[in-house]
């Protein structure tokens, strides 16, 4: 036949059941050429090596034309994108007759299916035709090309077997390219199975996002004062303490921050106790346990409870009461890196932050002298079906007054 139109270049792509090229075969050869039924077949010729020639395959992509090389020689076949010409036919080529499904399950299993025996009706190959092949393959003949290599084929006439490795693989398991592992299936359970349930839940709810940069140097400073406390006290102290209190701080100002929301969307609750979650990475994935009525209790307490919930959550040991009950949620992503964060809401909750890394960046002053600064960048997320985007800026406003001047958190605490 002659290849009268391509409809797809090379890397497009087209969908299942749409014509790839127009080809032009007399009407006495339609009847052996065309499919019946309703089955899309692809029609594709298969090189044939001979022993003292060279046969190419044609196809849209790659249009081959070569002659045999003298006795003696190893030629390798020339590629060009020119199309041979009706006049001047290939002659020696096996077209194999088969479906594109039974065309990739044989590229999956490395099996040539010009070497399949068909079973089919006009000569197709079959799935059953395949898998028989697969579980016994036959003997290879001295007319058998080997596996070619970027379109291009050797050719000479000493060549009388072929290797069996050169074109099958007996392993049920083979893959592309030496070395390749297998792919491991692994169930979703446990922790990562209510993380779907959760996060699938996130997903449902229209969220905004709001990002601000806090100037952390007065707090640098007070935390390293404290942290010599804390060791006295036999507490670690890190950042994450302060961040918790001032935010509960804050929430005083904006009771439906700390609130949820119905799952009907059509009721909320201020919620009085501050129980405020800590998103926690551990070797078990993310856990999300919270510290109960923070309002109440005093940055050490803060610190211990903190280091109580992340000893239980490495362990996989905390309770229901630990992960339940939670109002607001914070993320301190920065202790694993980065800055900003778009967080997922923790339904039935309402707002959720993210604090990034502490990072020391050139700032000026009032006379425009550049000095050293310590900044913080802050992320939130809030349902915005009950939160809009003013309430949420004032809030990390207010959180931020108290981490910027820690002496009005002191000055506020109980």
């Amino acid at each position: 036949g002659v290849v009268r139109a391509l409809h797809f270049g090379v890397d497009d792509m087209c969908r299942v059941g749409q014509a790839l090229v127009d080809i032009e075969v007399p009407e006495e050869e339609a009847e052996n050429v065309l499919p019946t039924g309703n089955t899309e077949v692809e029609k594709v010729p298969v090189p044939i090596q001979r022993q003292g020639d060279v046969s190419t395959a044609t196809s849209p992509g790659n249009m081959t034309s070569s002659a045999a090389p003298p006795p003696g020689n190893a030629a390798t076949a020339t590629t060009s994108l020119t199309p041979p010409t009706p006049a001047a036919p290939v002659k020696e080529k096996r077209e194999v007759l088969t479906t594109p499904a039974v065309r990739k399950l044989a590229n999956d299993k490395g099996v040539d299916l010009s070497l399949v025996p068909a079973t089919g009706k006009g000569g197709r190959i079959t799935k059953e035709d395949l898998l028989n092949y697969v579980a016994a393959p036959p003997p290879l003949s001295a007319e058998v090309p080997p596996t070619p290599l970027m379109g291009d084929f050797v050719s000479s006439p000493m060549v009388t077997t072929i290797p069996t490795a050169h074109i099958w693989n007996t392993s049920p398991t083979s893959q592309v390219g030496a070395g390749t592992a297998d792919d491991t299936i692994v169930p979703i359970k446990g922790i990562a199975k209510v993380m779907v349930k959760t996060m699938t839940a996130a997903q449902q709810v229209p969220r905004f996002t709001f990002h601000d940069e806090y100037s952390m140097d007065k707090l640098v400073q007070l935390k390293k004062i404290l942290k010599e406390v804390g060791q006295e006290q036999k507490t670690k102290l890190t950042f994450m303490p302060l961040l918790i209190k001032a935010a509960s701080h804050a929430l005083t100002e904006f009771p439906m921050i700390n609130a949820h929301v119905s799952s009907d969307c059509t009721t909320i609750t201020y919620k009085a106790a501050h129980n405020i979650g800590i998103a926690t990475d551990t070797p078990h994935g993310l856990m999300v346990p919270n510290i109960k009525n923070v309002q109440n209790l005093s940055i050490l307490e803060i610190a211990r409870e903190l280091n109580r919930l992340k000893t239980l959550s490495e362990n996989n040991k905390l309770s229901t009461d630990d992960v339940t009950g939670g109002t607001f949620s914070l993320s301190n992503v920065g202790a694993i890196g980065g800055t900003y964060a778009s967080p997922m809401l923790v339904v039935p909750e309402v707002c959720i932050g993210a604090f990034g890394k502490i990072q020391t960046r050139p700032a000026f002053d009032e006379d425009g002298n550049v000095f050293p600064s310590n900044s913080m960048c802050v992320s939130w997320s809030g349902d915005h079906r009950v939160l809009d985007g003013a309430t949420v800026a004032r809030y990390s406003n207010s959180l931020k007054r108290l981490l910027e001047e820690p002496i009005f958190l002191l000055f506020h605490l109980k």
